[in-house]
């Protein structure tokens, strides 16, 4: 009773007020996370490769491998500790992945071929990104390209007609010969050269070989 009383009543209301506001706002931040945490990802990942390919010098195929990566490591540990914030058991959610995994592991053996090849593709590197390549994927027609990307699970060839061709890894690595157009800084070419009938053979490989004179040096390279 008393003007003490009088004041205290709007704090007391004002206080219920905010704390009614918090809670509803509190059903956001689940999505508030998720944001944060994939944009820090997505941070981490670009200065990565901003690292990669500044002071390190990493080349572009390692560089993007690195950087997916991080990324999608980073999102795994954000996912962790989301659910750990929740309150959610994160070893049995594991377990329960684990033995997810090994059932679909075994449902879908091509997944696990393709994931193997690539990795393989990364450690041996027959070719890199921006090479040109011949690749026998699977015994069909051979695929001519320009290496795009080289991913866990496939290798995207863009061709000279500008199609881009999406190769199982499995496929690139087990189809056959990989013929790497640019794994020698010098390419030796054969050309036909047609002359008319009545030419005098000898007069046209002189003729010919004084053509190619000045570069002979790169036949002994």
């Amino acid at each position: 009773s008393g003007p003490g009383a009088q004041c205290s009543a709007p704090r007391v209301s004002s206080f219920w007020a905010m704390a009614f506001k918090w809670r509803q706002l509190r059903r956001f931040l689940p999505v508030v996370y998720v944001v944060v945490g994939y944009g820090a990802s997505v941070w981490l990942s670009l200065c990565a490769r901003n690292r990669f390919d500044g002071a390190l010098k990493i080349d572009a195929t390692t560089s993007m491998f690195l950087q997916g990566l991080i990324k999608w490591t980073s999102l795994a540990v954000v996912v962790s500790l989301l659910l750990h914030l929740f309150g959610v058991h994160v070893a049995g959610i594991d377990g329960l992945l684990a033995s997810l995994g090994i059932a679909v592991g075994l449902a879908s053996q091509r997944v696990l071929q393709n994931l193997a090849a690539g990795i393989t593709l990364m450690l041996f590197r027959p070719f890199k990104i921006g090479d040109k390549v011949v690749i026998m994927s699977g015994g069909g027609a051979p695929v001519e390209g320009y290496v795009k990307d080289i991913l866990l699970f496939e290798t995207r060839i863009l061709t000279p007609d500008k199609r881009l061709i999406s190769i199982p890894n499995a496929g690139v690595y087990d189809g056959g010969p990989i013929e790497n157009l640019y794994g020698s800084k010098q390419r030796r070419v054969q050309i036909l050269v047609q002359t008319a009938g009545l030419t005098n053979i000898t007069d046209a490989r002189r003729v010919l070989e004084q053509a190619i004179a000045p570069y002979a040096y790169l036949a002994e390279e």
